[in-house]
C-alpha cells in the first residue's frame, strides 16, 4: 500500500513478451544478502568530501551514528530531509537535488 514502495518495486520490473521479469539479479542478492550488513575495517578511512543525505522519517542513519561516519569519513558531512523515509530522493526530490547540487557544487 506505500507509494514509494510500490514506486521501487515497479523501477526493477521489466516487461517481457511472457508478462514481467526483475531487472534485479536476486540470484546475487540471495548468495550476497549476508554481505550488505558487513561493517567497515575498524581503522579503514575514506578522506575525499562525503555528502550522506537521510530522510528524516528513515532508521537507516540514526543519530547515534554519527560519530562512526566521522570515525571512517572524516571530511563528511550528514544532510537531513524532512517529510522524508529511506527513498529520500523519490519522496522529496527538489530538496535532495538541492542539496546533492550544493555539494557538488
Amino acid at each position: 500500500p506505500d507509494m514509494g514502495t510500490r514506486q521501487f518495486l515497479l523501477k526493477n520490473l521489466a516487461r517481457t513478451p511472457d508478462g514481467f521479469q526483475w531487472k534485479i539479479n536476486l540470484p546475487v542478492i540471495e548468495t550476497g544478502i549476508e554481505q550488505i550488513g558487513i561493517g567497515l575495517e575498524p581503522n579503514s578511512k575514506y578522506e575525499g568530501e562525503t555528502l550522506f543525505i537521510r530522510g528524516k522519517n528513515s532508521n537507516y542513519i540514526k543519530d547515534e551514528d554519527q560519530s562512526l561516519l566521522e570515525e571512517h569519513f572524516p571530511n563528511s558531512e550528514l544532510a537531513t530531509i524532512e517529510n522524508a523515509g529511506h527513498w529520500v530522493h523519490a519522496e522529496q526530490p527538489e530538496e535532495f537535488l538541492k542539496i546533492l547540487m550544493t555539494f557538488v557544487n
